[in-house]
């Protein structure tokens, strides 16, 4: 049961940061729907993984952690310095 709340709590974490990321990067990008479908499909399989290792511990959930964490702080930080620049689209 405790793995289970601490797997959700994640992935709400995650899935706010995630959503909100994508919606600022549509925005400021313009219309990048093949970046955002991979961007969606790489959550899903990154939250599958981080699921199905999380009993292996920090090994087993950390490529699904990066395949969730790094391709949002990834699109995030081109957000920004798209706004930084004024290139937005």
């Amino acid at each position: 049961m405790r793995d289970a709340v601490a797997i959700l709590q994640n992935t709400t974490e995650q899935v706010v940061l995630a959503v909100l990321t994508h919606l600022v990067f549509a925005a400021v990008v313009g219309h990048p729907t093949a970046i955002l479908m991979t961007l969606a499909a790489m959550f899903c399989v990154g939250r599958t993984l981080f699921w199905v290792g999380y009993k292996r511990g920090a090994r087993g959930r950390a490529l699904g952690f990066a395949l969730t964490f790094y391709p949002t702080v990834t699109a995030l930080g081109i957000s920004a310095a798209m706004l930084l620049l004024g290139r937005s689209g």
